[in-house]
């Protein structure tokens, strides 16, 4: 996913956890389309990864860090996955609200159906709200 944004820390205070007061920011980075980060050349050690920015319309996850992840003479020179973090989706509400064309209250006793998924009668309906002299307005 496209523009999370990710800080890289190193594990250097030899306290159980990531502090980001006292353990070392390598770097930062922000996803491309790929959903990729990358941060290269690490000396062997610790590190943290921490989301610090999620992509527009979308929330950082309860557990914003992923690690301790260890760069060793095992791994080294070859990339290292680890588990990702899933950001979940900010949703959003919408109201409709019926409103006389000519006075723009709103009459007594509206009742407003959602179409069913894929279409239904959804088109005509609102068509039929406008050519009855009233409009609708999302809010």
């Amino acid at each position: 996913m496209a523009g999370a944004t990710f800080a890289l820390y190193r594990e250097t205070n030899g306290a159980n956890g990531l502090q980001t007061d006292s353990d070392t920011l390598i770097g930062t980075c922000v996803t491309p389309a790929s959903g990729d980060c990358v941060i290269g050349d690490l000396p062997f050690g610790g590190y943290w990864w921490k989301e610090i920015a999620a992509p527009t319309g979308y929330g950082i996850p309860g557990a914003d860090v992923v690690g301790m992840i260890v760069v060793n003479a095992t791994n080294a020179g070859g990339p290292i996955i680890p588990s990702g973090l899933a950001d979940p989706q900010v949703l959003s509400a919408l109201t409709v609200v019926k409103r006389d064309a000519t006075t723009d209250a709103e009459p007594d006793g509206a009742v407003f159906e959602p179409a069913p998924p894929g279409g239904g009668r959804h088109l005509d309906d609102v068509r039929h709200l406008h050519d009855a002299g009233r409009a609708l307005h999302g809010r």
